[in-house]
C-alpha cells in the first residue's frame, strides 16, 4: 500500500510538473527558480544609511524599482508567496554580509488582525525566514487599530494615518532591535514603530528592508 501511495504521488507530482511547470514569478521564464537569475541581476542594490531620526539605521538589500519593486507588489498584493523564500533568502545574505544579522532581536513589522484575514499573511514575517529564529520577537511590537495602506495616501496624510498605530512591550527593555520590512520608502511606518520600542525601553531601532527609496 505505501509503494502504491509513493507511486502515486510521484505520478501526480509529474502531472503538475507538465501542465504547471515551475517558471520565474517575475518574468515567468520556465525554470526551478522562483527568481530567475536575469531577473536577479535586474535588481539595483539598495543602500544604507546611518540613522533616521528615531530609527538608528536604514538598510535596504534593493532599490525599489524594476524588478526588486515587482517582486515586493506581486508578494503582496498578488499574493505571489513562491517569491517569499528567495526574498527572505536575499534578506537574509544581505543581514550577514553587512554584519546586520546580530542584534537583540528582530521584529517583523506587525499587521492587523483585519489586514492579515483579508491578505493571508504577513509578508514581512515571511522575509524572516532565514535569519536567527532565536532573536524573533514577532509579539513584542503590535499593530493596535487599523489603517489605511500608506501607499494609497497624500503624503501629508501618511505620518498621522499610523499614530497609535503601534503598541510595544515591556520585554524589550535595554534590547537593540532590527525591524524587518518589505520596503522602505518615506519611512513613516519604521518611525512610528521605532517611537513605541524606544519608550518601551529599547536601547536602538534600526529597519533593514528588502527594497526601498523614495
Amino acid at each position: 500500500m505505501i509503494e502504491a501511495s509513493n507511486l502515486s504521488s510521484n505520478f501526480s507530482s509529474t502531472v503538475l510538473g507538465v501542465l504547471y511547470p515551475p517558471k520565474c514569478g517575475l518574468c515567468g521564464l520556465l525554470g526551478p527558480e522562483p527568481i530567475c537569475s536575469v531577473c536577479l541581476g535586474q535588481m539595483e542594490p539598495g543602500a544604507r544609511i546611518v540613522s533616521d531620526h528615531e530609527l538608528s539605521f536604514v538598510a535596504t538589500v534593493f532599490a525599489y524599482s524594476g524588478r526588486a519593486e515587482q517582486a515586493v507588489k506581486r508578494l503582496k498584493y498578488d499574493r505571489v508567496t513562491s517569491l517569499a523564500h528567495p526574498m527572505a533568502r536575499l534578506l537574509a545574505e544581505y543581514a550577514e554580509r553587512e554584519e546586520l544579522s546580530d542584534p537583540d532581536g528582530f521584529i517583523p513589522v506587525p499587521m492587523h488582525w483585519t489586514r492579515w484575514c483579508q491578505r493571508g499573511f504577513n509578508q514581512s514575517q515571511l522575509l524572516c525566514e532565514f535569519l536567527p529564529q532565536r532573536k524573533m520577537l514577532p509579539s513584542h511590537a503590535t499593530r493596535v487599530r487599523p489603517t489605511y495602506p500608506q501607499a494609497q495616501l497624500p503624503p501629508e496624510r501618511r505620518e498621522t494615518n499610523l499614530v497609535g498605530a503601534f503598541a510595544a512591550i515591556s520585554q524589550v527593555q535595554g534590547l537593540a532591535i532590527t525591524l524587518i520590512d518589505d520596503v522602505y520608502t518615506t519611512g513613516h511606518t519604521a518611525r512610528e514603530i521605532a517611537k513605541v520600542l524606544l519608550a518601551a525601553g529599547a536601547s536602538k531601532v534600526g529597519v533593514l528592508a528588502f527594497a526601498g527609496g523614495h
